[in-house]
């Protein structure tokens, strides 16, 4: 693809992502890189590509603890809390599938979710009513604890039956395979004599990276719209700048308490920030940073401003990227938010125990007066090589004059021995306040970015 031959030259040089929906179900994660995932992770920094990774389907029966006769008379809401406790209860078995641990690829995981509309047998189940992470999604942690799955997308909703022959003390559930919805609507070949328009309803972690690969490609549309108006963003940066737009898009939402309602209790932990850390653990470990939202991702709106940043720093090298702070939000007690992604891909070391040679992280600005809020513990998000932060406030007015700028500040160490040059990372901010305040932030920070926003070696 990148490279000539004796007899032709390269055939997909200008690829910038390649969706790998496959994996290997004999290889399932503990703590050491597989062969696989260190090729990846090798051919990502090599060739400068996004490699968009399945985190692998579970398909093994559920067991929920509610007698198999009294499993059909629990309401939607019900059925789904027994469901996350049985799931909760079986994370062990749910571990990642080579070579979706890879560190610089993005291991995408699936939503029970589609748009369909069918109409379901009394004799089957969608046990989730509500979104939720899909029950055949597998779940992280990566190599070094780091975040895995990165992002979730729609993988299409599945229905279960129940296991008559089973005992009766509690419930079996077994997938129902059809190709009837629910699910996503996909082509397929056709059978004998068929036709070349069949279709049929499909679900998993590869619908889910299909349609992040979808996403990817939608996000370099908008990568060449900035070009054409005179953005600076050369090629080179592409797979980093669309591996931090993907991530940017993506939060927890409420999907974490659903969680934490149903899982073990956190109160024998005495100490509030060790409880408080592992709490976020465990919700990093089944959505990673969360759904993707891509409205966020591709576009801006009157009350949120995105802006995008690339570079290269080296080892022991810093480098500042600064915008305008928005007037409007002087001496306004007001809700706010900033999101913050940071991404690279990073050369590997795979007889070194710590892997990674490139360890990258963000200093958060200091003057916009938010706190973290349902997102990653601030040590998780620095173990890969995506660091995805979201901070929120409202309950301090900001003192500053027009022409202020916040900083956002790229660190580089070396982690495994042996870095050497410089590492390339993309950057993504995003401003945002109510929609009721009444205070246009894109327009005013559009405004006041000219001649650019600057990135200045330290």
């Amino acid at each position: 693809m990148y490279e000539p031959t004796e007899r032709s030259e390269p055939s997909a040089p200008s690829v910038r992502i390649i969706n790998l929906s496959v994996g290997n179900a004999y290889k399932i994660f503990g703590n050491q890189m597989s062969p696989w995932a260190r090729l990846v992770d090798w051919l990502s920094e090599k060739y400068s590509v996004l490699f968009v990774i399945s985190a692998g389907n579970i398909t093994s029966d559920l067991e929920v603890g509610v007698r198999r006769d009294t499993f059909p008379t629990l309401t939607s809401e019900e059925r789904r809390d027994e469901t996350l406790k049985a799931l909760l209860a079986n994370s062990s078995t749910r571990r990642i599938m080579s070579p979706a641990e890879s560190i610089n690829a993005l291991t995408v995981g699936a939503m029970h979710a589609d748009s369909s509309a069918p109409l379901i047998p009394a004799s089957r189940f969608d046990l989730f009513a509500d979104a939720m992470v899909s029950p055949v999604s597998r779940i992280g942690h990566g190599y070094g604890r780091s975040v895995k799955p990165d992002i979730l997308m729609p993988g299409g909703r599945l229905l279960h039956s129940v296991d008559l022959i089973s005992p009766p003390a509690t419930t079996v559930l077994g997938i129902v395979t059809t190709a009837a919805a629910p699910g996503h609507l996909v082509a397929r070949p056709p059978g004998t004599g068929g036709s070349l328009a069949e279709t049929e309803h499909c679900r998993g972690t590869s619908n889910a990276t299909a349609l992040a690969s979808r996403a990817g490609a939608k996000a370099y549309e908008v990568i060449e719209n900035l070009r054409e108006q005179g953005g600076d963003l050369p090629s080179e940066f592409d797979a980093v700048l669309l591996k931090a737009m993907l991530v940017h898009g993506a939060s927890w939402g409420d999907l974490s308490d659903s969680l934490l309602k149903q899982a073990p209790s956190f109160d024998h932990i005495e100490h509030p920030s060790v409880r408080e850390t592992k709490k976020r653990d465990l919700v990093s470990r089944w959505l990673g940073y969360g759904p993707v939202d891509e409205n966020r991702v591709l576009s801006c709106a009157d009350n949120r401003a995105t802006l995008l940043g690339i570079g290269s720093v080296g080892k022991d090298q810093a480098v500042e990227f600064s915008a305008p702070m928005p007037p409007g939000l002087t001496g306004v007690v007001a809700w706010r938010r900033m999101t913050v992604t940071l991404a690279w891909i990073s050369p590997t070391s795979p007889a070194h125990r710590k892997y990674r040679k490139a360890k990258l992280w963000i200093d958060p600005p200091k003057n916009f007066e938010t706190a973290r809020k349902n997102s990653n513990n601030y040590y998780t998000v620095q173990r890969g090589t995506v660091q995805h932060e979201v901070w929120e406030g409202e309950q301090k007015a900001l003192a500053f004059v027009d022409g202020d700028v916040f900083v956002c500040k790229v660190n580089c160490m070396e982690d495994a021995a042996g870095l050497t040059g410089d590492v390339k990372f993309a950057l993504c901010v995003s401003l945002e306040v109510a929609v009721d305040s009444g205070i246009s932030i894109y327009q005013e920070i559009k405004e006041r970015i000219a001649p650019a926003v600057r990135v200045t070696p330290r």
